[in-house]
């Protein structure tokens, strides 16, 4: 009987060792992708766009609708902030697609534009990413299988995420 306690004491002890050291490392959250496809509208993308955090995401792109879709980010001081996406992953041979961070345009805030980052290869407003990479093309054009954005916020500025993809279950984004 004690050494029947003495097991169950250990096995309790080393789950809640197990799931405290999940807590501490920091596993990315999974943001599942509302279809929605490319919009200038400031309003109809805040609408289907869910907020992000600075950290790791996991995002996952629909399946059943068009793998396209807007995620949020408001920055939370003026700096230079780094997005990055790769894992992009697929039960498919080949996948790829594109990411634009959008902003809003003019003084109404009613409408977005593509914002010019810095990337691989210079400065775009396409960010191109796939499962392999493309063997031809300059580095601004071609998919990567992981890809950086740097843009500069200000403090309370919002930043439109929109991913289009043909296909795929999902991908990486660290925005740091």
């Amino acid at each position: 009987m004690r050494l029947m306690t003495r097991r169950i004491y250990i096995f309790f002890i080393t789950m809640l060792i197990l799931t405290a050291s999940a807590a501490v490392t920091g596993e990315a959250a999974v943001r599942v992708l509302k279809d929605q496809e490319y919009t200038t509208s400031a309003e109809a993308a805040s609408k289907a766009a869910k907020t992000v955090k600075r950290g790791s995401h996991r995002i996952r792109l629909s399946s059943s609708g068009s793998g396209c879709g807007f995620l949020k980010f408001t920055a939370d001081e003026s700096r230079k902030y780094t997005f990055s996406f790769s894992k992009l992953s697929t039960k498919y041979p080949y996948n790829c697609g594109h990411v634009y961070l959008m902003s809003e345009a003019g003084t109404d805030g009613k409408t977005l534009k593509k914002t010019i980052v810095r990337t691989q290869g210079g400065k775009a407003e396409s960010i191109y990413i796939a499962t392999q990479k493309d063997a031809a093309g300059d580095k601004l054009t071609k998919h990567l299988k992981s890809r950086y954005a740097k843009v500069t916020l200000k403090k309370g500025q919002a930043i439109y995420i929109y991913f289009s993809f043909a296909r795929g279950d999902s991908l990486r984004m660290t925005i740091d």
